[in-house]
């Protein structure tokens, strides 16, 4: 969930704030990172602490409520929050400068921010949370660490109040502050479930773990950067609430996501495309890697996994294209809502098609190359 909020900020900097002129002067800049990097923050801290409260509950659910302690439940909070905070001002700062960088150089913003959030976010998320993980969890059992723990939970979500404050001064951050929280808590609901989904599909599947990041990142990322320009486009050319050119049911036809009638098909196309020699690439890396031997490279599973992914794009981009026109006809900023939804859209159908190319692969008889990959 942080690396959307990350995305969310580079979308927000890279995108409409850059193409209607909002970054201009010195004073509209350090506004508009002020109130954003604000919003980003409140949101850090209070998705975090949801995401800690679910993780909680379902393993009480599964494990009994005797499994767990106080202790325990208060280092995860803490290691949650403390992590979306650190990463939230961390990200704010980088994706401020890549898109100062991006226009310094002449560079559209929308192809640079939105893909680079997504390919350093997930790795420093993770990094800091095993950092501050360890460090609160070593501490945990230590006389009166309970109170200090509970206070600095407290202190952190009161905090959120204050960004709420700052990020209500700004026009821009007002709007995505009262009707970006549907999108987030939707898409953290989505990727709870593609984590269940996973958890499953590896307890009869262990080679699944090793794929997973790969085809839910792939096609979350290329959905997100198609998601920045439909957005882009419909703040140039549209009327609040009426889309440029087409109706809504125009959006409804999947054949036109690659019918490559207008521009935004022939991009949609170009993404799709990308997506094979990426992945190829990172299949070697995989069983060189990661699996370790080379040599279990399996050619059916190769053609199986890139219809897969093929399938997947086809998905998000199809969604992307009408949930974009939806929302704008809604009168929603398209934003701030379209890039949550669809990555963690990507986390559920990739760890599904991910789950369906095994089973595929159980059922063509090679029970024992899966075994192998473990």
């Amino acid at each position: 969930m942080q690396n959307r909020m990350d995305m969310l900020v580079s979308h927000m900097f890279g995108q409409k704030r850059t193409h209607l002129g909002l970054l201009k002067t010195r004073e509209q800049k350090i506004k508009l990172y002020i109130a954003s990097a604000s919003l980003d923050q409140a949101q850090a801290l209070i998705i975090g602490f949801l995401a800690a409260n679910v993780t909680t509950i379902f393993y009480i659910i599964q494990n009994g409520s005797g499994s767990i302690s106080l202790d325990h439940v208060l280092a995860l909070h803490l290691t949650s929050i403390v992590t979306s905070s650190a990463t939230s001002f961390l990200f704010s700062f980088l994706m401020f400068s890549v898109t100062l960088l991006a226009i310094a150089l002449r560079i559209n913003p929308d192809n640079i921010a939105t893909p680079f959030a997504a390919m350093i976010g997930d790795c420093i998320t993770m990094t800091t949370f095993v950092f501050f993980g360890t460090m609160i969890n070593n501490h945990r059992e230590e006389h009166g660490h309970k109170f200090i723990y509970l206070f600095i939970i407290l202190a952190f979500l009161v905090s959120s109040i204050f960004w709420m404050c700052i990020a209500q001064r700004n026009p821009h951050t007002r709007q995505v502050l009262k009707t970006g929280w549907f999108s987030i808590i939707t898409a953290m609901c989505f990727s709870t479930t593609a984590g269940y989904i996973l958890q499953n599909a590896y307890s009869k599947y262990p080679g699944v773990a090793n794929f997973q990041p790969v085809t839910a990142g792939v096609g979350g990322n290329l959905g997100s950067i198609q998601a920045s320009r439909i957005s882009t486009y419909l703040h140039k050319f549209g009327e609040w609430g009426v889309l440029p050119a087409n109706s809504l049911l125009t959006y409804l036809n999947p054949l036109r996501t690659y019918a490559c009638k207008e521009e935004e098909s022939v991009k949609a196309l170009i993404l799709a495309i990308m997506l094979f020699p990426g992945n190829i690439v990172f299949l070697v890396l995989i069983f060189a890697i990661s699996i370790g031997n080379i040599a279990l490279w399996n050619w059916v599973f190769f053609f199986l996994y890139l219809l897969a992914a093929f399938i997947h794009v086809s998905i998000l981009l199809y969604v992307c294209q009408l949930m974009s026109r939806v929302y704008w006809r809604l009168k929603i900023n398209p934003d701030n809502n379209t890039i949550p939804i669809l990555t963690a859209l990507g986390d559920l159908f990739g760890s599904l098609l991910l789950m369906a190319v095994f089973v595929l692969m159980s059922t063509f008889g090679y029970q024992q190359w899966e075994n192998s990959l473990q």
